[in-house]
């Protein structure tokens, strides 16, 4: 099948089975991705967790949808899947003042953009050199 050159506006299920060279997924936001709907408020434990499942599977196939480069975007508060990473509990020493504290709220992070050998754009987060104080 060929896709004429163009935007292309989807849901994440419409875009299952296809590929792009650029891709955003767009709006993940708490609230929205997950979307507290349906199982994901069952009161049943093993129930939410399968829902959960099926949520990430849905996220992760609409990302590798993109054969080149990704942008995933948020505003307000990102979804959780978004932020949660294990560096959130990790704490810092900033080079300049010496203040020590938690990464998250008193450093906060960067996007850093490098790309693959095979021509794909990766973008990391990575913890900010510096306090909020010295920036």
């Amino acid at each position: 099948m060929t896709i004429a050159p163009g935007l292309r506006l989807a849901t994440m299920h419409r875009v299952k089975g296809l590929e792009f060279d650029r891709l955003v997924v767009a709006g993940v936001n708490q609230g929205v991705v997950p979307l507290p709907v349906g199982d994901m408020t069952s009161p049943d434990g093993a129930v939410r967790e399968e829902a959960e499942m099926r949520e990430r599977a849905l996220f992760y196939v609409a990302v590798t949808r993109a054969r080149k480069q990704a942008l995933i975007t948020s505003h307000g508060a990102p979804s959780p899947w978004l932020t949660a990473s294990a560096d959130d509990d990790e704490t810092k020493t900033c080079p300049k003042c010496g203040v020590e504290g938690s990464v998250d709220e008193l450093f906060g992070y960067r996007n850093v953009k490098h790309t693959r050998a095979d021509g794909t754009d990766v973008v990391q987060r990575k913890p900010q050199s510096y306090c909020r104080s010295c920036r």
